[in-house]
C-alpha cells in the first residue's frame, strides 16, 4: 500500500529525522535565515501541520510558514526559520513537523546556533592596533594637538 514519505532539505543537504540543522554563529544584530524544503517522496499525499511560533526553541523565529500543507507525491513546499541574533549566547532546541508519514510523525529537527559579540577593529595609520597595545603620540607643546 502506498504511503507518504517526508524528506527534508536545508541548504542543499538532506536532513534526517532527529537531525541537526546548524545555523552557525551570528553576530548580534545580524540574524541568519535558513530555508527548509519538504518533499513528499512517497506514493500517497503527505499532510503537514502549520508550524507554531509559540512552540519554537528560544532564539529562533518563523520567517515564513509552510507554503502548503498537503503535498501530492513528488511535490514540495518550503518554510523559513531565523536565528534571531538579538541576545548573546548559544541556542538550541527541537522543531517538530507534524505529518501523516507513518514512520516519521513528527519529523524532528534539532536547531542549533550561537550569537556572538562583534569584534572591534582599530587601525592607526593603516596598521591594526591590538588589545592593550600602546600608541605613541610623540611629544607636543601644551595646547598643540597631535593627530594620528
Amino acid at each position: 500500500m502506498a504511503a507518504p514519505e517526508i524528506t527534508v532539505w536545508v541548504s542543499g543537504s538532506e536532513v534526517i529525522d532527529e537531525g541537526l540543522v546548524d545555523f552557525g554563529s551570528a553576530l548580534r544584530g545580524q540574524p541568519i535565515e535558513r530555508i527548509f524544503t519538504i518533499v513528499n517522496d512517497g506514493g500517497a499525499p503527505l499532510n503537514l501541520s502549520p508550524l507554531n511560533q509559540a512552540t519554537l526553541p528560544v532564539g529562533f523565529s518563523l520567517v515564513a510558514n509552510l507554503g502548503t500543507t498537503t503535498l501530492a507525491p513528488g511535490q514540495s513546499t518550503t518554510f523559513a526559520m531565523r536565528l534571531d541574533a538579538t541576545t548573546l549566547g548559544s541556542f538550541s532546541g527541537s522543531l517538530a513537523v507534524a505529518t501523516n508519514d507513518p514512520d516519521e510523525n513528527p519529523f524532528d529537527l534539532l536547531l542549533d546556533g550561537s550569537v556572538i559579540a562583534p569584534e572591534i577593529a582599530v587601525e592607526v595609520e593603516g596598521g591594526n592596533v591590538t588589545d592593550g597595545q600602546t600608541i605613541d603620540f610623540g611629544v607636543t607643546m601644551p595646547g598643540v594637538p597631535v593627530l594620528r
